[in-house]
């Protein structure tokens, strides 16, 4: 699943708009019609909408140390942001993230693994059960990923792509 996420995230960025995977079927409003997209990408720093207004967004990665960093990787820390410009409240537990770390140079894929710091309070769910319509909500996501420079790829939904189609963001880390 990883892997296919990262194929997505190249794809959409090499080839923009055209292409290069199956698009996946996504639902539009109420009248529960499915239309295909196109992968779907985006930067750290940039906000992704879907078409009903809820959004997603991603702070560009700063360093992050915590003592749950294994030896031979480093941490980043982004500041995940979810709005809700649709017509319902979200479930934010089901929120989804998955990230993925490409080395620069060697090519290498490698997991980066989400962190869970309740000290820290970096996390991957924040603490409300539900996002009300027309409210915004932040909290602290942290991965650790090879210590080699690379590109952070990061597949999120707001409710584990059941509606809404996975958005990959990325960066330099």
């Amino acid at each position: 699943m990883k892997r296919a996420a990262f194929a997505t995230a190249v794809c959409g960025l090499t080839l923009g708009a055209t292409g290069c995977l199956p698009a996946l079927p996504e639902q539009h409003g109420s009248t529960g019609q499915y239309t295909a997209t196109v992968p779907r990408t985006a930067q750290f720093g940039q906000r992704y909408s879907w078409a009903d207004g809820v959004s997603v967004e991603f702070s560009r990665p700063t360093p992050l140390r915590s003592p749950l960093i294994g030896p031979g990787r480093r941490g980043v820390q982004l500041t995940m942001t979810v709005s809700n410009g649709g017509s319902a409240p979200l479930r934010l537990p089901m929120t989804k993230l998955d990230g993925t770390f490409s080395e620069r140079g060697t090519g290498r894929i490698v997991d980066a693994e989400p962190l869970v710091d309740k000290v820290g309070k970096i996390g991957i769910s924040p603490d409300a059960a539900e996002l009300p319509v027309g409210r915004t909500i932040h909290w602290q996501v942290g991965f650790s990923v090879s210590e080699s420079a690379g590109t952070l790829l990061v597949a999120a939904s707001p409710d584990q792509g059941a509606k809404y189609q996975d958005v990959t963001f990325a960066g330099e880390v």
